[in-house]
């Protein structure tokens, strides 16, 4: 064989395992290139179902995500935004400047001062209460909550997202609670008025009553009158009791009631509450009985007739 022949055989041969190598290679892309295919396929089927499970969960919970393009003014958000106040989705909006017009009147500038608020760094997240008027022309309210998720190098905002909550069925029952607490309040307010109005009216000749009874025991008297003007006296006492309790009740519920710091002796007034019981416990055979202890102070600071 000559050499011309042998070199040639070795370059064939050279080649022939050249192919083969890139055959193999091949083969093994071609295997890699199914096998990302097939991931991609698993990962494209996973990102759908969380999707879908997303989107159900958002629906199911009335509420709409949105995505604030900031340098643009460009807002995106899901059809729930749409769904929530009546509309289509391509009806809706999608600037910053129409979404906000949308906003109620009276709510609009603490809105927007507390989105100000999250722009400018002050406060970590944005979140408000406000009204959105519906297609129908409704007024609804919702809670938005949302962050800057996005910044410059110059750490300006480029990207805010956050959602929209359906909060109208919560701000009826608050509402509802509200009016019925001050109408509840205002009904209080009259009642107590009414009772240290009437009780203070019947007070005056109530004491006169007393003090013309007490009076009249200092005159000569047969047995029979002074046990009626006992009666009498008794029955007084009983009464301007029970206005002094009302009297201090409407004292309470208004928030009038004023209290006033002095010395007084704590055993005295136990004697005087005790003694004022004595007459009704006698009248039904009741013996009482007060214990005071001797490491209380003889004197104390408070006000002994409240």
């Amino acid at each position: 064989m000559s050499d011309e022949l042998k070199v040639k055989m070795e370059q064939l041969e050279h080649e022939n395992k050249v192919v083969r190598l890139a055959a193999q290679q091949w083969e093994h892309l071609q295997q890699v290139y199914r096998q990302s295919i097939e991931r991609l396929q698993l990962v494209e089927r996973e990102l759908s179902f969380s999707q879908e499970r997303m989107s159900r969960a958002l629906f199911g919970g009335d509420l709409a995500w949105w995505d604030w393009d900031y340098n643009t003014g460009q807002i995106f958000f899901n059809e729930n935004r749409a769904r929530l106040l009546g509309y289509k989705v391509n009806e809706l909006p999608q600037t910053y400047g129409e979404i906000v017009r949308m906003i109620h009147p009276d709510d609009y500038e603490s809105t927007m001062a507390k989105l100000q608020l999250h722009l400018s760094g002050a406060q970590p997240n944005y979140e408000a209460e406000f009204r959105l008027q519906s297609k129908s022309g409704e007024w609804r309210w919702f809670f938005d909550k949302g962050k800057i998720v996005e910044k410059d190098i110059l750490g300006k905002p480029v990207r805010i997202a956050g959602v929209l909550i359906d909060i109208h069925d919560r701000k009826n029952i608050e509402n509802e609670l509200i009016v019925a607490r001050d109408t509840a309040v205002a009904e209080s307010r009259a009642k107590s008025n009414f009772l240290a109005s009437m009780s203070h009216e019947i007070y005056t000749p109530m004491a006169g009553v007393i003090g013309m009874a007490d009076i009249l025991k200092q005159s000569k008297l047969s047995q029979e009158q002074e046990e009626y003007l006992n009666v009498i006296v008794k029955s007084a006492n009983n009464l301007m009791s029970i206005l002094n309790d009302i009297i201090e009740f409407s004292k309470l519920e208004s928030g009038k009631m004023e209290f006033h710091e002095k010395p007084f002796s704590i055993h005295q007034v136990v004697e005087e509450v005790t003694g004022s019981f004595a007459e009704k416990a006698q009248e039904k055979g009741i013996e009482i009985l007060s214990f005071q202890d001797p490491n209380i102070p003889v004197e104390v600071v408070g006000d002994p007739s409240d």
